[in-house]
This record gives C-alpha cells, sequence and structure tokens, in this order.
C-alpha cells in the first residue's frame, strides 16, 4: 500500500492513467474502418522492403527512421495489408505517448525545485494537460494516418527518454534509469530526424528544474549531457548510410532548391497557424500544399509575434522559469522542419505532435494560476475549486473528443479525404490529381475525366512550349509543380481513354505527360500497356525498359516487361523480370503465377522446371485463399509437369469447380483467357497422364 500511495496520494488519481486509456480508444474507435490514405501506399502497400524482417536493414527505406520502417515491416508480418491492425498500433503509440506525458508532467511538479506548490495537485495537472493532448483533434493526422506513424514513435521515444531522465534524478537506481534513458534516445535517433532535439531539451530540462543553477549544471554535469549529446553521432552515421543507399527520404533532408529564407518566412505564418489550431482546430487540412512568401511584409505580424516568444523564452530561461521550457519545447522540437531547412512542403499538422504538449501544459497552468490568483478566497471551498477545474476540463475535453471523432469520418475514404481538402485548400491542384486517382482505383471514369480536365484548364497550356522555355519559366521554386500535375492530369486522362478502348488517345496523352515530366516512371508503364494493347509489343518492351531505367524497383513494371518478353518467345528473359518482381513484392500474385506458369508450361525443354513451378506456386493458393481457379490450374500444371498425375487431376478438378462458380480474377493487363472449357481440357490430358505445354 505504501508504494500505490506513493504513486497515487488520492484514491481518484489511481484511475487518471485508466482514463487517459480509455479516452484514446473512444477518440480513435471510429478509425479502424478507414483505408490506406496518400502516403500509406509508399510506406505499406508500395513498399518493396516491407516484406523482409531478416536482415533488419532490408526492411529499411530511410536510415534515419529505420525503427518506424522496421516496425511496419513487422506489421506486415502479423496482418499482411490489413490497415486496421497499423492502426491499432498507431493508436497504442499515441496512448502510450499519453501516458508518457502524464508521467514526466506528473513527476516534474513533485520536483523540489518546486517546495511542494503542486503535491496536492499534480496528478490532476498532469491529466488534464495529457487527456487534452490525447483528444486534440491535431493530433489525428499522427494517429489516424498510418504513414505518419513516424511523427508519432518518435513521439513516444521523445518522452520515454525523458520520463527516464527524470526517474534517474532521485531514484536509488539513478544508473539504471540514466542507462535506459540514454539507450532509449540512442534508438529513438532512427525514428525521426527531429529527435536529435531531445538531448539539448534535456540540458535545459536539468538546467531549469533539477540542478541548482546553470553554472552547477555545467559544472557537476556535463559529463552525463555529453553522453546524450554523443548519440548525435549515431544520427550522422544513420544519415550518412542513407546518403550513400541513395534514398530520397535521407536526400530529401537537405535544400530542395527553394530559397532558406523565403522557406523560413513562410513558418512564421504557419506558427501562428499552427497556435490559432491549438486554441481552435479547425479547418484541419491533410495536404495544405502551403505557398512560400515572396517578400518579408508578408509575414510581418507574425513575425513580429514569433520573435516575441522567442525573446520571452530566451529571458526566461535565463532567468530559469518554467515558462521558458515550454517556448523551448515549443521553438526547438520544431527547428527541424520550420525553420530554415526548406522541405518540400511547408506545413503538416502532424510537426504539432510534441510541440502540442507544451503549449498545452501552458494553458492548463495558466488556468490553474487563475484559480489560485484570481480572488479565490481561503474560506472556498478546495473541493468546490476542484470541481470547477474538472468540470471546464470535462467541457474541453468531450469537445475534443467529438472533433476527434468526426475528423475521423474524413479518413473513411480517399474520396472524403480529398474533398475535404479541395474544400479547404482550393488552389491545392495536387488535390485534384489524387482525388481523380481514388476514382480511377474504382473504375469511376465519368467522375474522375471532368476533374482532370478542368485541372488542365486551370494550368498553362505547355504542349506547345519546349522543355528549355517550361523549366526556365515555369521552374518556380516554393510553388506548386506546374508541369507535373500537367503531365498527372494527361497521365490519368491516358488512363481512362485506355480503360475506354481507346489505344490511340491514351497514347498522346501519355508521351504528352512524358514529354513535360521525363521522370514520371509510372507513365512509362502506362504508356507501355497502351502500346501493348495495340499489338505494339516491341515499342511496349523498349518503354517499360526506360521506365524501369528511372525506378528499377517497380516491381509491376518487371512483371508487365516479362509478359511481353514471354510474347516475343525470349522466356529466359521473361523468368528474370519475374524473379525480380517477386524479390521485390513477395506476395504479387499477377508476377508469381506467370514466372510458375511459364516454367509450368513452356514449349522449351531449357525453360521448364516443374519443381521450381511447384514450389513458385503453392503459395498463390494461400494467398488467394483457395479460391483462385487461376491458382489451383497453375499449381495443377506444374504437378504434372514433374509427372504427379494424381496431385494435377486433384487440383485441376477444384480450378474447374471454382470456374463454375463463375470465380473471376482481375491482371493488371490482358492475358490469355481461361475458360471453363481450357480447364476441362487440360484436366482431360492429365487424367490421360499428359503434361500440358503452351
Amino acid at each position: 500500500m505504501g508504494s500505490l500511495t506513493r504513486l497515487f496520494p488520492t484514491k481518484s488519481s489511481f484511475w487518471f492513467p485508466l482514463i487517459l486509456m480509455a479516452a484514446g480508444f473512444l477518440a480513435y474507435a471510429n478509425s479502424f474502418a478507414c483505408p490506406f490514405l496518400f502516403d500509406d501506399s509508399r510506406v505499406v502497400t508500395n513498399n518493396p522492403t516491407l516484406f523482409h524482417l531478416w536482415p533488419p536493414w532490408m526492411a529499411v527505406r530511410s536510415a534515419t527512421r529505420c525503427v518506424v520502417d522496421y516496425s511496419f515491416a513487422l506489421n506486415y508480418a502479423w496482418a499482411g495489408f490489413s490497415p486496421a491492425e497499423y492502426r491499432l498500433v498507431n493508436i497504442l503509440i499515441h496512448i502510450g505517448s499519453g501516458l508518457l506525458l502524464y508521467g514526466v508532467m506528473r513527476r516534474t511538479l513533485l520536483l523540489p525545485c518546486w517546495n511542494s506548490q503542486f503535491t496536492q495537485n499534480a496528478s490532476g495537472l498532469s491529466l488534464a494537460t495529457s487527456l487534452l493532448w490525447i483528444l486534440h483533434p491535431l493530433q489525428t493526422e499522427s494517429v489516424t494516418y498510418i504513414a505518419q506513424r513516424i511523427e508519432a514513435m518518435m513521439g513516444l521515444f521523445f518522452l520515454l527518454t525523458f520520463y527516464c531522465f527524470i526517474r534517474a534524478a532521485f531514484s536509488s537506481h539513478a544508473k539504471v534509469w540514466l542507462a535506459a534513458a540514454l539507450a532509449v534516445c540512442t534508438v529513438g535517433m532512427g525514428t525521426k530526424e527531429v529527435m536529435v532535439a531531445a538531448p539539448i531539451l534535456l540540458f535545459l530540462y536539468d538546467g531549469l528544474f533539477i540542478s541548482p543553477s546553470w553554472s552547477d549544471l555545467i559544472r557537476k554535469r556535463w559529463k552525463l549531457h555529453a553522453l546524450f549529446f554523443s548519440t548525435w553521432i549515431v544520427f550522422l552515421v544513420l544519415l550518412v548510410m542513407g546518403i550513400i543507399w541513395e534514398r530520397s527520404e535521407t536526400i530529401s533532408l537537405f535544400s530542395q532548391g527553394i530559397n532558406r529564407w523565403n522557406y523560413a518566412l513562410t513558418q512564421l505564418n504557419i506558427l501562428t497557424h499552427y497556435l490559432k489550431l491549438t486554441l481552435i482546430p479547425y479547418p484541419l487540412c491533410l495536404d495544405y500544399l502551403w505557398p512560400l512568401v515572396n517578400s518579408p511584409l508578408e509575414a510581418l505580424w507574425p513575425g513580429i509575434l514569433t520573435l516575441l516568444g522567442a525573446g520571452w523564452t530566451i529571458w526566461a530561461l535565463y532567468r530559469r522559469s518554467w515558462t521558458g521550457f515550454i517556448g523551448a519545447w515549443f521553438f526547438i522540437i520544431l527547428a527541424p522542419t520550420s525553420s530554415l531547412n526548406p522541405l518540400p512542403d511547408a506545413a503538416f499538422e502532424h510537426r504539432m505532435y510534441l510541440p502540442l504538449a507544451s503549449l498545452l501544459a501552458f494553458l492548463v497552468m495558466a488556468v490553474y494560476q487563475g484559480f489560485g490568483y484570481g480572488g479565490i478566497t481561503e474560506t472556498t471551498s478546495r473541493k468546490r475549486i476542484r470541481r470547477i477545474g474538472f468540470g471546464l476540463l470535462a467541457i474541453v475535453a468531450v469537445t475534443f473528443c467529438s472533433l476527434t471523432i468526426h475528423r475521423n469520418e474524413a479518413y473513411r475514404s480517399e474520396e472524403s479525404m480529398w474533398k475535404d481538402v479541395i474544400l479547404k485548400r482550393p488552389d491545392n491542384f495536387r488535390t485534384y490529381i489524387a482525388l481523380s486517382s481514388a476514382y480511377l482505383s474504382e473504375e469511376r471514369y465519368a467522375e474522375a475525366a471532368p476533374l482532370c480536365s478542368n485541372l488542365l484548364a486551370r494550368l498553362p497550356d505547355f504542349s506547345g512550349i519546349p522543355i528549355p522555355m517550361i523549366e526556365t519559366k515555369f521552374n518556380n521554386m516554393g510553388r506548386q509543380t506546374l508541369q507535373l500535375y500537367y503531365s498527372m492530369a494527361h497521365n490519368n486522362l491516358g488512363v481512362i481513354a485506355l480503360n475506354s478502348n481507346r489505344p490511340d488517345a491514351a497514347t498522346q496523352h501519355f508521351r504528352e505527360a512524358i514529354r513535360v515530366w521525363p521522370g514520371a516512371d509510372w507513365v512509362y508503364r502506362n504508356l507501355g500497356h497502351a502500346l501493348y494493347s495495340q499489338n505494339r509489343v516491341d515499342e511496349a518492351i523498349s518503354v517499360w525498359k526506360q521506365g524501369l531505367e528511372i525506378q528499377p524497383s517497380d516491381s509491376l513494371t518487371h512483371a508487365l516487361l516479362g509478359v511481353a518478353l514471354s510474347h516475343n518467345h525470349r522466356y529466359k528473359d521473361a523468368i528474370m523480370h519475374f524473379e525480380r518482381a517477386v524479390q521485390i513484392k513477395p506476395d504479387f500474385w499477377f508476377a508469381r503465377s506467370q514466372w510458375a506458369w511459364i516454367l509450368a508450361t513452356c514449349p522449351s525443354n531449357e525453360v521448364r522446371n516443374g519443381r521450381q513451378a511447384i514450389q513458385i506456386a503453392t503459395p498463390l493458393i494461400e494467398i488467394a485463399q483457395n479460391q483462385s481457379p487461376k491458382a489451383l490450374d497453375i499449381v495443377a500444371a506444374a504437378y504434372a509437369e514433374v509427372g504427379d498425375f494424381s496431385n494435377a487431376v486433384k487440383f485441376a478438378q477444384r480450378a474447374v469447380e471454382l470456374s463454375r462458380m463463375n470465380k473471376e480474377e482481375k491482371f493488371p493487363i490482358k492475358t490469355p483467357a481461361y475458360t471453363t472449357e481450357t480447364l476441362l481440357l487440360r484436366l482431360n490430358l492429365f487424367r490421360q497422364g499428359q503434361p500440358y505445354r503452351e
């Protein structure tokens, strides 16, 4: 009982962590039905590294975010491509961070430097801050949006580092807690680049709340903090490794050609926007595509406000006031993304994941101070004051929870999200592409076409302009890349034409898209598809090879190229590309099926390999949950090739049964049709002890 009393001085505070957990699950319970969205395809569904758990570095896309990348690989090993499980992990990370924030703030308020000022109310103040932080709608982008686990996991390691460091300050097991803090901080350097702020803030925290003075901190504890600053070496090693690997996420840490000062001035406007969203979290937007300012006058008043805040922070740190740490937490954590380091996107709400904690802590403490010095007399019941405080907290918490639940609804589909963004940022051309692409994925071509046509009408007409002139005239860094959106609009119109049996029109759209934006590897894939559908196989092969030169890890293009090479009887070359596609994406059904089919049925004796075909084809049945006649047909042909006709007949019979149940299967390119009649033909061959040959 003694230990529980120390942890929870009142009966009510015993329930506080449980309240935080329940609130977190309540706020995000309606997010489990949300699909993968936007960058989720890049980090999850189209991530070729996701399928590798060993060796660990094979699962890494970005060296400086290797820990998060590996968590996605573990998620895939657990649940495949089921978004609910990925989102569950995000929610658990967020709730864990909220509990750590509660622990960090509570233990901070109980430190000796406060002279027992908050002994009775430390738990309540910490509950208020953590509850509002967990429920705040601004956090949805870091929780509901699966790709931003990067931000949430960084926050978890950041807060855990602080928690262990604080525990070490007055613990009899100080060395254990310090070792844990150092280990967590080191691992955290592999979550996100913002983690580099942790050693700086630990130093400031120690100077403000633990050490008697700044001079005492430097004289007696510099070796300790030198250890934490040494974790930057780990970050630098990861950064260099990323550059050596030429991973795009690492390279994007550096200047994109955007003017640093324009970017920094723009951040002044964005910082005030973040402050506004802290108090009034509406309207929220997934994709701002915030334009850069061209003149200091455009950021004058936000600049004055920011300078005042920064000046106050420096002065408060000098005076060793707790408000200095609030300001330092806000400015230092935002510095890597919101200062002179130009990133492709100037504003994203997930960047406020940790800085929001300091602002909410300041507001909670300000309200508390207001209760303490706002004329409340000594005869006023302490219980009454607490009831007023908890009543106010309940109102704000319910409001935030309701807004978070409502915000999660925007993530219910790509269509709902992109319509929401267009409503709030109508000049964001990127969103029109995203919405039209969402329609294309659902084969809603009639709705996608007007969006692309309207976008082209709003963009400059590049059709008659030479490329050098386009690059000179329209490469306005910091603004939207107009030629990219022009290219993507033509690409989507080409897809619509191709699916409307107008391959000539599709080819024209794809060629124009490539002319204006030659690095668009996905357009090469589509152009090759259009050419192949016109039986211009050699041209399709050439185009797909060009696409692979731009993006060698495109598994679909490898598979399509394999089909075309097989069509030209270049079976060995085809097998090479099918094998590469499966290496990149082991569950790629189409590539695996084509590879196994060639090995089982190829007319060339030099190419056929029945045993390998069985090995490659057998997983198809599991992937398709034993409901694919095509998979069963391939496995049957593979067994027939090795002379095991009993198994060949068994699988072929099941294939015929499923075919008669009208089990339809779609493929990324037109392949020779197989019907119940063709399946029966092969079944009869197997019954007669004969293998099938193409």
